[in-house]
Order: C-alpha cells, then sequence, then structure tokens
C-alpha cells in the first residue's frame, strides 16, 4: 500500500517512529500553521524532504510522562539534535547529539527513526557543506 508521504505521517501497521502509547516519547508534527512556537523559522515542506544523510536536524520530542523539575516547571517536550545517518522508505534515521535532560527513556547517541515532517530546523552549514564552527549544534 503506498501513500502520499509528503502530506501524511505513514499510516502502514508497521510504523517504526517512537509513539507515546508504546515508547513513552514521540516527535511532533510540526506544520507552519501550529501553535508550536520555534526559534527559528520552519523549513519549507520541500527542504524538509531534501533532508540526507550527514545533515543535523531538530526534532521535538514529546514526553508521555513530563518531567517535573525542582522549580515545580513542568517539562513535557523537549527539542534535541539528530544527526541523519540513513534514509530509506520513506524514513530517515539518526542519533541524538547529546543525552536528554527531561526524560531517561533515551540515551546519548540513541538511534532514532523519524519522517520528514518532524524536522523543525536544520543545523547551519557552509556552501560547501562543512558545519558552521561553533562546536556541537545545540
Amino acid at each position: 500500500m503506498l501513500f502520499d508521504v509528503r502530506h501524511k505521517i505513514h499510516e502502514r501497521i508497521d510504523l517504526s517512529y517512537p509513539r507515546l502509547d508504546n515508547d513513552g516519547i514521540q516527535l511532533a508534527v510540526v506544520d507552519r500553521d501550529s501553535e508550536r512556537v520555534l526559534a527559528a523559522p520552519l523549513p519549507t515542506v520541500d527542504e524538509r524532504f531534501a533532508a540526507k544523510p550527514g545533515d543535523v536536524v531538530k526534532l521535538v520530542f514529546e514526553y508521555r510522562e513530563p518531567d517535573v523539575r525542582e522549580n515545580g516547571a513542568v517539562v513535557g517536550s523537549e527539542h534535541m539534535w539528530v544527526r541523519i545517518t540513513e534514509q530509506r522508505d520513506g524514513c530517515l534515521f539518526g542519533t541524538l547529539d547529546r543525552s536528554p535532560q527531561h526524560s531517561e527513556l533515551l540515551s546519548d547517541e540513541a538511534t532514532v527513526s523519524f519522517h520528514p515532517r518532524h524536522i523543525v530546523a536544520f543545523w547551519p552549514t557552509k556552501p560547501t557543506g562543512e558545519e558552521v564552527a561553533g562546536g556541537n549544534p545545540h
């Protein structure tokens, strides 16, 4: 069964993205009409679907069990950078750049699978493809 993945997240039974009900985490799908506040403009659909291995992208991880901080703040999601390592069957795979600060469900360099619509930002690169200086992308 084929789907137009440019407009829908996979609707297959074997969905391989993290799911809140099974994994305790899920990735936010953010579109231009989303109420989610981002620090930078959202990449276009074409830019997100052009993501490839080697790119570093930002994803929004949402948690089933929010982190309650000592000051009483409740954190239910966090933005993290992921380096894309593989692309196949409409799915991207990558490794976390760092450990989450608000969940113990993932660790540093964990592999995650995601859809281009999950991408909310790209780490800046020079026209040569070289990453912009400044250390780790976070």
